[in-house]
């Protein structure tokens, strides 16, 4: 019994490692991404 219930916390822990690494690292990245891009079309556009 105690193994099994074990197991099932693996999931939903690993689970939540994930959804904290998105919302950690997404961000970051897309910002990262869109930074440049957003300053590279500004200096094209003169926004």
């Amino acid at each position: 019994m105690q193994e099994s219930e074990r197991d099932k916390d693996k999931p939903s822990s690993l689970i939540e490692f994930l959804v904290d690494i998105c919302f950690e690292f997404l961000p970051n990245l897309v910002m990262g991404i869109f930074r440049p891009i957003a300053h590279f079309l500004g200096e094209v556009f003169h926004l």
